[in-house]
């Protein structure tokens, strides 16, 4: 995310959304971390019991991220 003028520190924003319905799930999280990314998906599945069996299938946008499950 871009910083503010009266930010401080970084910040990353977690997204998923379904492209069928434009349903979308947010989170912001102080770290880029393997910990806040499964916490990201527990509370998605959560929020959305349906998508929980969809989320094996999920992609990532970051390329690198992607190159690891092709």
């Amino acid at each position: 995310m871009q910083w503010m003028a009266d930010e401080t520190s970084r910040r990353y924003l977690f997204v998923a959304i379904d492209r069928a319905t434009r349903w979308v799930f947010v989170r912001v999280y102080n770290s880029k971390t393997a910990a806040n990314a499964r916490r990201f998906l527990r509370e998605l599945e959560r929020t959305c019991p349906p998508f929980g069996p969809l989320l094996r299938n999920a992609l990532s946008r970051c390329p690198a991220a992607h190159a690891q499950h092709v």
